[in-house]
């Protein structure tokens, strides 16, 4: 819920958190929308993914246990204009002890679903940097990337022994200006 306060007798909204943002259909645009681990879901429910919750040490997916390569995507469901996306919210099971949950990622773009583009490339460190043991978020900034998108794909060149345990995925328009575009013929 966003919360509000009243000045003189005019009432004003805060800002939506990223929790609300996640939760928000007007925000999130992968919410609700299929996503899929590869080359299979290990554990948990991939349905999960996407349903705007955070659960951390709860409901999640695990790619394939022990293999490099693996990566969970989300399909959009149309396909939108890449520079009007602004973030990248990734939620983890756990923090693995005190460590990262991954070693890092690539963030890549599709319009058709086969030819992907890695349009960012997110180390371990910079994972590590945003989560504590009790908040297990991490924040991508999305702003300036080019393109026509439909799929979103996190491929993780490097997995643990127990793959990769994710709770949450979500694509944000904070600005309310996402644009859909046509395919390319």
């Amino acid at each position: 819920m966003v919360s509000s306060w009243s000045v003189t007798g005019v009432t004003v909204k805060a800002d939506p958190t990223t929790e609300e943002m996640v939760a928000n259909a007007q925000y999130n645009l992968a919410l609700n929308k299929t996503a899929t681990a590869n080359p299979t879901n290990q554990e948990g429910s991939e349905t999960i993914l996407t349903d705007g919750k955070f659960t951390p040490g709860g409901d999640h997916a695990a790619t394939t246990f022990g293999t490099p390569n693996t990566y969970y995507q989300i399909d959009l469901g149309a396909i939108y204009d890449a520079g009007t996306l602004d973030k990248l919210v990734v939620a983890y099971k756990e923090a693995n002890d005190g460590d990262t949950p991954v070693n890092g990622y690539e963030i890549q773009y599709s319009a058709n679903g086969l030819d992907f583009v890695t349009v960012k490339t997110i180390s371990g460190a910079m994972v590590k940097s945003q989560i504590t043991a009790t908040n297990l978020v991490e924040e991508e900034d999305l702003t300036g990337i080019a393109g026509k998108v439909r799929y979103v794909r996190l491929l993780y060149k490097n997995s643990y022994q127990w793959g990769i345990q994710a709770t949450e995925i979500a694509i944000l328009d904070i600005n309310g200006d996402k644009k859909e575009v046509e395919a390319d013929v």
